[in-house]
């Protein structure tokens, strides 16, 4: 191990200078004190000795004094001793000393040896693979001589960049040294890991014209190293000019995080101690006065105004504190004032407010249990005398704008003012602006130049002065940290895009970091890992500023187009995905259209057979996602061919969508896309091409479609369609194309119907048009309609209307063959649940964030296909087999059915239940009517027959009630379900009438 060390020396004892070897990092010289802990006279030689070569043991050690120390070196090395007396550095029997000790220890009474070796490091440059001073707490040395001047009064070495002090030490008269070890790869300058404000400062590179070094920065071979300086003073702290704590303006040299928190704790302690009811009821009315008097009527509409803001100075005041933000609208200023209405109610209003023909002006009813009403009227009726008297009662009982102010906050924050209201010396209430405590601290920074860093990796940091402020709050996030924090971002890909504060601290990335650094905590989140971080403002920052490093042109659009750009570097040619984006007018409206599609899904599209297509609405912020993909045969597996990205509905837009993909499809395989009805040579041709397309009734996805098929038509040479030989597949029609290879899923189109307003009987004649024939299918039409009322006449209209979704939906009505129609999928669910997937990593995404989020899912599923067909993998142990399916599908559509089944048999029991109960009110008010007409005779005088006919009245009336109830209840038999069986719901032939 190669170590340089500085070597004391006593000149007056001696002129030969003593070399003191050092090999280990537990023995080492005394900076020497007296007893008054002051440094003695100039002991100090710039000598460095290389003792590479010295032996390590400590007899070697001691051996090495050649030269008798005197006895006023002894002495000193024996304060020395006392002033650093550790338990743990005594000499082993077979240490040596030199004559000088052991005249000193004959001559004490103390019987053990009065030089063991010193616990305190004078080392200032170790080896840089040494691992002696790995996991080490900072190791304190005082007063350290720098030059025949100036010293350190402690000199704290660091050696663990994670060691840094957040409140670093400090000296009134003269400076406090840390030395700090740092990366030379991953320079941090551990100033500005302070909790302090530093000032502008400057940098020096040269004094004099030399280059500046500094005693402790040296190299491997003990030589001084150029530097470069940094000095800078502290800028104090922030405070309302209203805070009259002492504490705020204590000065100190020295502090941590806990004496911040014991002064938060004591300004808590007297907040809560002045709380209470009439605190928070006066402080909630405050800051409604607060906020009007900032906000004013802010009604866009203009007048002439006899009284307003400006008068006080009060709207600059406000615009000052807005830190240059200018509203572009031109507000009124007109004057809030205080007022009741007809019926007595308080409010507040614009003086331009007029319930006739200016009701856009503020106006706001006051709740007198909610606000001081009292403190309203006073302080918007400008009764200056009311004013002061609730504010200086609300000032006795420690709160209110004369109450003293406790804000206080680091220089740094961009905060300009209190954010409480004060009354002020000149009578207005406004926020007060931030007055800051000046301090002379300095700090000076000694840093090699970047050339000198691989073979000097130190800083020398000296703070002196005394803060003349209390410790400012730690919102500063060490630089460690920090890089810590952007790195988890880089890690985050996709999610990035869409980051906020409550899902970074959400993110599986983020607990795992979390863990790493606070592994013994259980709970813990990221405010432990360092108290800024639980500022969620402070980690959006952050996030900004790594999104605009990740996507320079943001989320959006533009950072989507950007993203198309930088593609071709990303990656390689097979592996893009971002495959086109197109922009253009229709109609003045311009339409966006993304077409993500990796090569290898454009293969398999080109060989697939049947296509689903579907539309995602909630996905992407301002887009429709429409997906392409089919169910893998022969892998059993559903896949994804390709992702379209548009935020138009129309067929235009959808038509230009689909050419683009056989665009593309075209340049991955050397063809495009073939379809049956336009390149088969015969009805029984199936082969090498997508005979049906499965979809919703979306009017743009299904006519876009049909657009699609003319142009694909056009582009093929001239040839005549399959089922009608006589014309060229040029001449049909956007309907006519659908006609032949679409084909209505039945799962969207049983929703809309169990959506429909109309009878379960129209319901299922509905149904039982998507079949393969009808036999009725007239008769079915008019049924609809008749029976289903408006609602069946405005769904038939709409099937009809469409011009092919009755065709879509029975296959006697299409020209798709028989074949394909009974082989084909009636739904597209595996879109569904497509949608269903990939929305599981978020939806109401920006652009940039669904476009990766997608990708990533897409080559996902991509290589689960691969997975099956060459190792045969698959990503669940079921086989995929067709009858696995099948008992899934039974199994839900029964439970389905019976959870359906016990819920219509709850309503007849509860029905049953209210027939009960209407029953038996019934026949007790008969039983009722039929006593008191029993006891009608017995009345004698004419106040009895009285009071018994109106008791007769008044029973027969309530049994009229009962059976007038019980026949509604009854009537309503007919709109039950029908349900398991298992219950029957009661009537009227059901009543024993006995």
């Amino acid at each position: 191990m190669n170590i340089s060390l500085l070597v004391n020396s006593d000149t007056a004892a001696t002129s030969t200078r003593a070399r003191t070897p050092f090999p280990t990092s537990q023995h080492r010289p005394p900076i020497l004190l007296s007893p008054q802990r002051r440094p003695l006279a100039p002991l100090v030689s710039t000598d460095y000795v290389d003792v590479a070569a010295l032996s390590r043991n400590v007899d070697n050690h001691f051996a090495a004094y050649n030269t008798p120390l005197s006895p006023r070196t002894a002495i000193r090395e024996f304060h020395a001793l006392l002033s650093r007396t550790s338990s743990s550095t005594s000499l082993s029997s077979t240490s040596r000393t030199s004559p000088a000790s052991s005249h000193s220890s004959s001559s004490s009474s103390h019987s053990h040896s009065v030089f063991p070796p010193p616990t305190q490091p004078t080392v200032i440059h170790p080896d840089a693979t040494s691992r002696q001073f790995s996991n080490m707490t900072p190791q304190v040395t005082f007063s350290v001589p720098i030059n025949r001047q100036t010293f350190f009064s402690k000199l704290i070495r660091v050696d663990d960049e994670s060691d840094v002090p957040e409140y670093p030490e400090t000296h009134a008269t003269n400076a406090v040294g840390y030395l700090h070890r740092l990366d030379p790869d991953d320079w941090l300058a551990p100033v500005h890991d302070n909790a302090y404000s530093w000032g502008a400062g400057g940098v020096n590179k040269t004094a004099k014209g030399k280059p500046i070094t500094h005693k402790l920065l040296v190299d491997d071979a003990g030589n001084h190293v150029p530097c470069r300086v940094t000095h800078r003073t502290c800028q104090g702290i922030k405070t309302c000019k209203f805070n009259d704590s002492p504490a705020v303006r204590a000065p100190h040299i020295s502090a941590s995080s806990n004496d911040v928190s014991i002064r938060l704790a004591a300004e808590r302690e007297a907040r809560l101690a002045n709380s209470g009811p009439n605190a928070e009821f006066f402080q909630r009315t405050e800051g409604l006065i607060m906020s009007l008097v900032r906000l004013g009527c802010h009604d866009s509409v203009l007048e002439s105004n006899s009284a307003n803001l400006d008068s006080d100075g009060l709207r600059a005041h406000h615009r000052f504190l807005q830190r240059g933000y200018v509203d572009k609208t031109e507000r009124c200023t007109g004057k809030i004032k205080f007022s009741t209405d007809s019926e007595d109610r308080s409010l507040l209003h614009c003086e331009h407010y007029n319930t006739l023909n200016n009701r856009s002006h503020y106006v706001q009813y006051i709740d007198d249990g909610f606000y001081d009403c009292d403190y309203l009227e006073a302080f918007f009726s400008d009764d200056s005398e009311a004013t002061r008297t609730i504010e200086e009662a609300a000032c006795n009982n420690g709160h209110g704008p004369l109450a003293s102010c406790t804000t206080v906050t680091n220089t740094t924050s961009r905060r300009r003012h209190c954010p409480y209201p004060h009354r002020h010396d000149d009578g207005t209430f406004k926020q007060a602006l931030l007055t800051q405590i000046e301090c002379t601290a300095q700090f000076r920074l000694y840093e090699p130049l970047e050339e000198y860093r691989k073979t000097c990796p130190y800083v020398v940091v000296s703070y002196s002065g005394e803060h003349t402020h209390a410790p400012p709050l730690p919102l500063t996030t060490p630089q460690r940290i920090r890089s810590e924090i952007f790195e988890i971002f880089a890690k985050m890909g996709e999610d990035l895009a869409d980051l906020t504060p409550r899902r970074f601290l959400r993110h599986a990335i983020t607990r795992t970091y979390i863990c790493s650094k606070l592994p013994n905590m259980r709970h813990a989140t990221l405010g432990d890992v360092h108290p800024s971080l639980a500022n969620r403002e402070h980690l959006a920052m952050y996030i900004c500023q790594a999104k605009a490093r990740i996507y320079p042109q943001g989320s959006g659009w533009q950072g989507a187009l950007y993203l198309y750009k930088e593609e071709p570097e990303m990656y390689l040619i097979g592996a893009r995905y971002i495959r086109s984006i197109i922009e253009f007018a229709l109609n003045d409206t311009p339409i966006k259209i993304i077409v993500c599609m990796s090569p290898e899904a454009s293969r398999r599209l080109k060989n697939a057979q049947r296509i689903q297509s579907d539309t995602s609405y909630k996905r992407i912020v301002g887009f429709n996602e429409l997906v392409i993909g089919h169910w893998n045969t022969d892998a059993h597996t559903s896949l994804v061919f390709c992702r379209i990205y548009i935020n138009s509905e129309t067929a235009e837009a959808h038509r230009a969508a689909f050419n683009e993909v056989d665009r593309i499809v075209g340049l991955d395989t050397g063809s495009g896309l073939r379809w049956r009805h336009l390149d088969a040579r015969s009805l029984t041709d199936f082969v090498g091409m997508i005979l049906e397309i499965t979809g919703d009734q979306g009017g743009g996805q299904s006519k876009g479609f049909g657009l699609y098929f003319i142009d694909a038509a056009a582009r093929r040479p001239p040839r005549y369609d399959l089922h009608e030989p006589l014309r060229l597949i040029t001449s049909l029609t956007i309907y006519e194309h659908l006609h032949r290879i679409f084909r209505l899923c039945t799962t969207h189109a049983k929703r809309n119907i169990r959506k429909s307003k109309v009878s379960e009987s129209v319901r299922n004649d509905m149904r039982s048009l998507m079949c393969v024939r009808h036999p009725d299918w007239d008769g079915t039409i008019r049924r609809i309609c008749e029976a289903g009322g408006q609602a069946g006449r405005d769904w038939v209209f709409d099937k009809e209307n469409s011009q092919y979704a009755f065709q879509a939906m029975c296959w006697e009505k299409s020209k798709i063959p028989l074949d394909v129609w009974r082989s084909g999928e009636r739904d597209d669910n595996l879109i569904e649940s497509s949608h269903f997937d990939v929305n599981q990593d978020g939806r109401y995404c920006s652009l940039v964030s669904g476009i990766e989020k997608g990708r990533r899912f897409d080559m996902l599923k991509l290589q689960s296909v691969k997975s099956i067909e060459e190792v045969n993998i698959r990503p669940s142990y079921k086989t995929g087999h067709p009858s696995e399916n099948q008992t899934r599908s039974l199994k839900r559509r029964e439970n389905t059915r019976h959870k359906t089944l016990d819920s219509e048999d709850k309503k007849i029991e509860s029905y049953n239940a209210h027939f009960e109960d209407a029953k038996r009110k019934w026949f007790n008010a008969r039983r009722t009517l039929y006593d008191r007409q029993q006891k009608h005779p017995n009345a004698r005088t004419a106040i009895q027959i009285q009071n018994s006919t109106k008791s007769i009245e008044t029973a027969r009336k309530t049994l009229d009630q009962a059976a007038r109830n019980w026949k509604a209840l009854v009537d309503t038999v007919t709109t039950l379900p029908r349900g398991s069986g298992k219950h029957r719901a009661f009537t009227f032939t059901d009543v024993h009438w006995g």
